[in-house]
């Protein structure tokens, strides 16, 4: 049997074990004898007594010479979150230091632990996590191949999932995540977003959006919104885009850039905007990132400014607080959309 084929029983137990334990004992007591348990998965010995060495190290187990293993009663199991960061392989790039430092210390507060979940194949991190013993799991800001992984879902888990995403949903697409979802509420942030340039004294702006929804939901906030603009042009971050952009700020018939997208198209975006003679008349946004303060030096002639209106502590504090009670209480974790909370220039 490969190693991939023996992690897979050994999950499988883990599952049964789990199972069985909530089926058939309520509050406290020992399990049947190895031999009956067994019998029952349908597993060698070996494989058994390593489910049973998982439960004991997670604190669900004690075990007696002779008498056999006791499962503890309840209250006393160990109170623990695990967390997949990213792609949830080794050595992960923590990105948004805040959410993660904020979630972690609100979840110590309130007596719960956590419990960092890794694999080197995605499609058993679930599985990683019940190994772990965990009483919740949260995704926090997935990659795309783990965001397929979320979707897979098949069965029963022993334990709650939340999603903790850093994208912006509408309302209704964050009501219908098949997993809860902590996320921006992203009719807040534009609408806050344009707001905040028309107090700056921009009539004429361009506007880049990474996606195709994120451009309909700027229209459609900025439609709604009682506020005078002399010109407002909204672009895909496309290359065919920069172009139009380009020519727009030649024309000086926009005053600002708010602009989005990774650094290679910002950087693109910056060294275009600097060959050209606008110097005084054209300012330019960027999302708050740690290489703004580079493109500044870089590009002084440009107005560069930074903008920020999420306090990345509440967004894990908000998180905390659903994973909290559904642990303590039994609470349903439903999905939240959170608000933008400050307004923050960056010059």
């Amino acid at each position: 049997m490969s190693t991939k084929q023996k992690d897979r029983v050994f999950f499988e137990v883990l599952a049964k074990l789990n199972r069985y334990i909530e089926a058939n004992i309520k509050t406290e007591g020992f399990l049947p004898s190895e031999s009956k348990m067994c019998e029952l998965f349908e597993v060698s010995r070996v494989t058994y007594r390593s489910a049973v060495a998982a439960f004991r190290t997670n604190g669900f187990i004690v075990s007696y010479p002779k008498k056999g293993h006791y499962v503890l009663p309840r209250q006393y199991w160990a109170k623990k979150v695990g967390v997949v960061l990213g792609h949830g392989k080794e050595s992960p790039f923590i990105q948004l230091g805040e959410i993660l430092g904020s979630l972690i210390n609100n979840l110590e507060c309130d007596g719960i632990n956590v419990q960092i979940i890794q694999s080197s194949l995605p499609e058993n991190l679930r599985w990683r996590a019940m190994a772990h013993g965990v009483r919740a799991l949260a995704w926090v800001y997935p990659s795309d191949e783990v965001r397929s992984v979320i979707q897979q879902a098949s069965g029963p888990l022993p334990y709650s999932e939340l999603l903790i995403d850093t994208q912006y949903l509408s309302s209704a697409i964050g009501i219908e995540q098949p997993t809860p979802v902590i996320a921006i509420d992203g009719d807040d942030y534009n609408s806050r977003k344009i707001h905040f340039i028309h107090a700056r004294g921009h009539r004429k702006v361009a506007f880049i959006s990474s996606t195709q929804a994120e451009s309909q939901r700027l229209s459609r906030i900025i439609g709604k919104l009682a506020l005078e603009f002399e010109g407002m042009h909204i672009f895909l971050q496309q290359s065919d885009s920069l172009l139009e952009i380009i020519k727009l700020a030649q024309r000086q018939a926009v005053t600002a850039i708010v602009a989005t997208g990774n650094l290679h198209e910002q950087e693109q975006l910056i060294r275009s905007l600097n060959a050209l003679d606008v110097a005084g008349s054209l300012e330019v946004f960027l999302p708050n990132e740690h290489i703004l303060k580079y493109f500044q030096q870089q590009y002084p002639s440009l107005g560069i400014s930074g903008y920020s209106f999420i306090d990345w502590k509440q967004f894990g504090e908000t998180a905390a607080e659903a994973l909290s009670a559904n642990i303590l209480s039994g609470k349903p974790i439903q999905s939240r959309l959170v608000r933008s909370y400050h307004d923050c220039i960056l010059d």
